[in-house]
């Protein structure tokens, strides 16, 4: 893992992007990682081992991250984080839908 000085939101997307895209094509051969790449890396195999997450649902995330990076400028969120937060909302827009 490399240590340094903390990156600008522009720089944690650009490697953050790179790291999905190379994720998706399951080809990782980076050999130094951010502390928070590593994170999310070990959340995205926890979350497939549990069950095998759609590219789609990736990108959706990729998506996500991107504007809460955009907005906070910190690292981005997990996947787990990502997904805990689209089965809320999926189920508060089910329990409107019957009220």
């Amino acid at each position: 893992m490399q240590s340094g000085p903390p990156l600008d939101a522009e720089a944690i997307l650009l490697r953050f992007n790179r790291l999905i895209r190379s994720f998706n094509a399951n080809n990782l051969r980076n050999t130094v990682y951010q502390p928070w790449e590593v994170q999310i890396l070990l959340d995205i195999h926890a979350c497939h081992r549990e069950q095998p997450v759609p590219k789609r649902i990736l990108e959706d995330y990729r998506k996500a991250a991107r504007r809460q990076v955009e907005e906070s400028g910190r690292s981005p969120m997990l996947l787990s984080e990502y997904l805990k937060r689209r089965s809320q909302v999926g189920r508060k827009s089910r329990v409107e839908a019957h009220a």
